[in-house]
């Protein structure tokens, strides 16, 4: 379980974990932390804070960190 690997900013990585340029995931899709999520409603919070993220880079806002 888990999701494509993602840097902080949530940029796909590679095997070899190099960020994949122009390629960003958010939601359930995205593995920001390496955590899977894998009970009902628990990845509702995780969803809105990575495409916010993502939104905001896309936007030439980012990145955006958030602690």
């Amino acid at each position: 379980m888990g999701g494509i690997k993602t840097t902080q900013i949530c940029q796909a990585i590679d095997a070899d974990e190099n960020p994949i340029e122009g390629l960003y995931m958010g939601g359930g899709d995205a593995d920001l932390w390496g955590v899977p999520y894998i009970w009902g409603s628990s990845t509702s919070g995780f969803s809105n804070a990575s495409g916010y993220i993502v939104a905001e880079v896309a936007a030439g806002n980012g990145p955006v960190f958030v602690a």
